[in-house]
């Protein structure tokens, strides 16, 4: 019988899906639909990974070992990761936080990640010592977001933490609240 152009499933596929500020997957197709539709057949798959892989989100142990076994085993699929959000809000409000998924997934995925732009990190402790050596592994990334709760970091740490990042061009950071005032720090830049 008659077959459609790929391109047609492209563009239906597309405009189901939208992307928020900070690159994640939203629109009327969600994970499990885009899911669906890369099993659908072979025309589907390309652009239904194209944007289930566009921005990756992990929340914790499990998620991250199946993503880092993914990225290891298929470089196709690793190169079409251009953000990843590391949510550690669920972690870090259970029985026994446990963020040693984080630091499996900035050990772990830099070497795969080589077209990552986006890193968006949520409610993470973030300046654990060790931190800022994983993440800078990230060569790549442009964009970095930072939205936390902690009262224990401090702006100059951040601004260190941020240096990291031989690439940034962009820096962002919400709902933040440091151990001492922002205008203590510039003084003693002075």
């Amino acid at each position: 019988g008659p077959r459609f152009p790929p391109e047609i499933f492209e563009h239906i596929i597309d405009a189901g899906v939208t992307y928020d500020w900070a690159g994640r997957l939203g629109g009327t197709l969600g994970v499990e639909d885009l899911h669906s539709c890369a099993l659908v057949c072979w025309d589907w798959y390309p652009q239904a990974c194209h944007h289930l892989y566009h921005h990756v989100r992990l929340e914790g142990t499990s998620q991250t070992q199946k993503f880092i076994f993914t990225m290891s085993t298929s470089p196709v699929l690793a190169n079409l990761v251009k953000g990843l959000t590391l949510y550690g809000l669920y972690a870090k409000y259970s029985e026994k936080p446990d963020f040693n998924w984080i630091y499996k997934a900035a050990s772990a995925l830099p070497p795969f990640l080589k077209n990552l732009d986006v890193l968006f990190l949520y409610d993470l402790p973030l300046l654990h010592p060790t931190f800022p050596i994983y993440f800078s592994r990230f060569v790549t990334v442009k964009k970095l977001i930072i939205q936390w709760s902690d009262e224990g970091t401090s702006f100059g740490e951040i601004v260190q933490f941020a240096n990291r990042f031989p690439q940034l061009q962009f820096l962002q950071m919400s709902d933040c609240k440091w151990r001492q005032p922002v205008h203590y720090f510039a003084k003693k830049q002075l």
